[in-house]
């Protein structure tokens, strides 16, 4: 029950149902509009055949009982003629008293004298009195078991006499035609089924499934895996929403991280580990240096392509000074990172030359991985600076600022960085990734 009722309230489900409904009264509204306008158009089409055909026989019939006094027998063969030239085939001659006076079924004439039925007297009174009204009005009746339209036209000749010409047409036509109408409604139908069907494959597509992805990787950090992501990259607000969903579980482990007395994005040792390590090393007496390192134009790369790939440039970072460490085979070697982009390495003396080397080796290497092929072929990028003037910078360098107890004491880990800031300045003055040393004495 439970599970029915989370797939019930689903946003699947409801956009299921949704579609549904919303196919169904297209469809209707559609299909009712197509059909009632051509239906329209059918029995206009019908009444203006049957009008065309008793305007025929109306002419007809009175070119042949033009000078007539009287109907005669021998008249009959003559209106067969006629009616037959205008494609009429079964039709009977009936006078204004009702009395038929032959019936003609498909070329045979049968002379008759007999009373005409009910429906018949109805539609010589009926096409009578409209020729009494106007000439050129007919009655006529739509006879569907039969298949069939009877029309009444009444021809006058002579003095006062009329005779009623009953005709029969066949609704064949009319028949094929609301055939070929349903068709298009069922064709019009399954189009706007179609049409729904790869809407809502659109819609899934593009809002359900990503929508999706990001409960699942929720339902995973619920579950303490908050290193879970969604690789979702796209141009409007569901890429944005998956930019700042990833960016959040970098924090979430960034806090985990920090709880464990690591930098919570390289996994480095932080601040207090890395004070400790240089107080250590100066209560030993070791001889060391200790490399302090920044990104050069860092800022602006993250003000351009954003912090989830500025992240990936302090990863980057992170592990050319852990190759270059690996590169001094001497376990002596440590690494640590204070935050940002600013890295700490403690060595021995005697290698923070070939180390600072090795660093900038590996960075300068492949750094223009980052950038796009435009600012990578340009070289700079365009940002705004801290004053808020849009400004070119240069890709990405890296300045090593290096403080030694070779030459002077220290006595803690502050005094060290009161000097590499100085140093640092000293670095980033020099063009592309460099390395400045002090090397004053007490």
């Amino acid at each position: 029950m439970g599970l029915f009722q989370l797939k019930k309230n689903s946003l699947s489900y409801k956009t299921t149902i949704s579609y549904l409904i919303l196919t169904v009264v297209n469809v209707s509204l559609f299909t009712i509009m197509i059909f009632e306008n051509q239906f329209d158009l059918i029995n206009q089409n019908t009444s203006l055949n049957s009008e065309t055909k008793s305007n025929s026989i109306r002419m007809k019939i009175d070119a042949v009982l033009a000078d007539k006094k009287e109907f005669t027998t021998e008249m009959l063969a003559i209106v067969q003629k006629e009616l037959k030239g205008v494609g009429i085939y079964r039709f009977s001659v009936i006078k204004e008293n009702c009395e038929i006076v032959a019936d003609v079924l498909d070329g045979k004439i049968e002379e008759t004298k007999r009373q005409a039925d009910k429906e018949e007297i109805a539609g010589v009174v009926k096409a009578i009195q409209k020729n009494n009204f106007e000439n050129k009005m007919f009655y006529h009746i739509i006879d569907r078991a039969n298949n069939q339209i009877q029309i009444y036209v009444p021809v006058p000749y002579g003095l006062d006499k009329t005779i009623v010409i009953k005709a029969l047409l066949s609704l064949n036509q009319r028949n094929e035609k609301m055939r070929n109408l349903i068709i298009q409604c069922v064709v019009v139908a399954v189009l706007v089924v179609f049409i729904h069907i790869i809407s809502a494959l659109f819609l899934t597509k593009a809002i359900i499934e990503p929508l999706k992805q990001l409960a699942d990787a929720t339902m995973q950090i619920s579950q303490g895996d908050i290193k879970a992501r969604v690789n979702i990259v796209r141009d409007d607000e569901i890429g944005e929403l998956a930019i700042a969903f990833n960016e959040m579980t970098v924090a979430l482990q960034r806090m985990r991280e920090q709880d464990r007395g690591a930098n919570p994005l390289t996994g480095l040792p932080g601040n207090i580990t890395i004070a400790q390590e240089i107080d250590r090393r100066l209560r030993d007496s070791e001889q060391m240096a200790v490399v302090y390192a920044d990104l050069d134009n860092f800022k602006a790369y993250n003000d351009k392509y954003g912090f989830t790939r500025g992240d990936d440039v302090i990863l980057y970072s992170r592990d050319c000074f852990v190759e270059a460490a690996k590169s001094m085979n001497d376990k002596r070697v440590f690494t640590g990172h204070e935050g940002g982009d600013d890295f700490v390495a403690v060595l021995p003396y005697e290698l923070w030359e070939p180390y600072c080397k090795a660093v900038i080796g590996f960075f300068d290497h492949d750094i223009t991985q980052f950038y796009n092929d435009t600012d990578a072929k340009n070289g700079y990028i365009e940002s705004v600076s801290r004053l808020g003037e849009r400004m070119r910078f240069p890709l990405m360098t890296i300045s090593l600022a290096i403080v030694t107890n070779h030459l002077r004491p220290f006595s803690s880990h502050v005094e060290l960085v009161t000097v590499a800031a100085e140093m640092k300045k000293v670095a980033k003055k020099m063009e592309g990734s460099s390395y400045a040393i002090d090397r004053r004495k007490a």
